[in-house]
């Protein structure tokens, strides 16, 4: 029960992060469950966590379609995602893109293309570079259906004109039905040449 509770508690702070400056009037998390029960973890049907990962970065380094490694993420990322895919009107994009301009006269034109994209297009273009700097992968630790994920990624960090193009990262990993899906992401500030 209480791990129940832990798990809902993620999913409404991960479904109110995701779409910021927009409220609704119903819990992001008791749709998601409402509409697509969640399927209890089963470890020994799973596939490991690191061959789970795997398939998420190959699947996504390949993707042309959010719908390409959707499969690899949370139940309720998915069903965030898709909420808002199902928002988006391409007719706001006008309206928006005066509006972040008048708000900021000098935002480049990728910041305002991001601000206005579709959020399938902004989701494939995040897991895709995401996928694409991994390296390798250096150790798994298992807690029950959580797995982090140590691994090596590209850098493009220049500090006082030396490049530095290695780093490390933790890729948290969440078990629901019979696979470890793509959860969580956060780089190490260090690193090196």
């Amino acid at each position: 029960m209480e791990r129940d509770f832990e798990r809902r508690k993620t999913e409404r702070e991960t479904a109110s992060t995701s779409s910021p400056g927009k409220s609704t009037s119903s819990s992001p998390a008791k749709t998601s469950s409402s509409s697509t029960p969640k399927v209890p973890f089963d470890a020994a049907k799973a596939p490991s966590p690191e061959r789970c990962l795997a398939y998420f970065l190959v699947s996504a380094r390949k993707a042309t379609s959010v719908h390409d490694f959707l499969k690899y993420l949370p139940d309720a990322k998915q069903q965030s995602l898709k909420k808002q895919q199902d928002r988006y009107d391409p007719a706001d994009v006008p309206r928006s893109k005066e509006f972040f301009l008048k708000s900021n006269p000098d935002m480049d034109k990728e910041s305002l293309e991001f601000l206005t994209n579709p959020p399938f297009v902004n989701s494939l273009n995040y897991h895709k570079h995401l996928a694409g700097r991994v390296t390798k992968i250096t150790s798994v630790e298992v807690d029950g259906d959580h797995a982090k994920i140590r691994v090596d990624v590209t850098s493009d960090v220049v500090v006082n004109g030396i490049a530095y193009t290695r780093g490390a990262a933790t890729i948290g990993m969440v078990g629901e039905g019979s696979l470890w899906r793509f959860d969580t992401y956060s780089e190490d500030i260090m690193v090196s040449r």
